[in-house]
């Protein structure tokens, strides 16, 4: 070690500036504009989303409060970088989900163009399960993690446990795991309540969940007639 590379172990704020600067943590993702772009941007995607299966879309204060949040996370650089949307069937979940994808690949193409555009990969949790039994599709599976932006739709859906070869794996567990020691931007959709995620993953998954993902809770009945 050169001399003028010493340690200086008694100036915590000089080492801790120093330390920081080896981070490989990723920036978090956000777009670049205000809230009301943010607003109005994820209320004319919703719409476009729910237009697309021949509905119109309904403006109650339920769904407003939930484009709010959504459109407060998506700009935030400092927020969490997971999104966890949680509430009972047919109140809007996934919907919303595909809107916030919808809007990101439109107004990054826009802004980045069509070559760096981001690009959600939206899949569902029983997808994730059924790439991990195959060992001709652990490859897709693996590649999960390293999206730059995953959405994954209606967890609890799938097993918790499955079976390959004689090994036992917990798909989303690991998916979960390993976004979260990468802190890579996730978004999740579940039907189950915070203690059903704590039985059926177990306290440890729930506990990195919170940490992970800002949560919006659904409490709206159901939209489907």
């Amino acid at each position: 070690m050169n001399p003028q590379d010493k340690i200086d172990f008694h100036d915590v704020g000089q080492l801790t500036r120093q330390l920081t600067e080896l981070t490989i943590t990723p920036p978090r993702f956000s777009i670049e504009i205000s809230p009301e772009e943010a607003y109005n941007g994820l209320l004319a995607s919703i719409t476009a989303e729910i237009a697309h299966r021949r509905h119109t879309l309904a403006l109650d204060e339920s769904t407003r409060r939930h484009l709010h949040e959504a459109a407060l996370w998506i700009i935030d650089p400092k927020g969490k970088p997971g999104l966890l949307l949680m509430g009972t069937c047919g109140n809007g979940k996934t919907t919303l989900m595909r809107a916030i994808a919808r809007l990101i690949s439109f107004t990054s193409e826009k802004v980045l163009g069509y070559s760096q555009r981001l690009k959600p990969h939206l899949t569902t949790a029983k997808e994730v399960a059924r790439l991990i039994a195959a060992e001709a599709t652990r490859a897709e599976y693996n590649a999960l993690t390293a999206e730059p932006l995953l959405f994954i739709d209606d967890m609890g859906a799938e097993p918790a446990e499955v079976i390959s070869y004689g090994m036992v794996y917990n798909p989303l567990v690991d998916q979960i795991d390993v976004r979260y020691n990468r802190n890579l931007p996730t978004i999740i959709t579940t039907n189950l309540t915070s203690k059903e995620i704590a039985d059926k993953y177990g306290i440890r998954t729930l506990d990195r969940l919170r940490e992970l993902m800002h949560v919006i809770p659904f409490t709206n009945p159901s939209y489907r007639q």
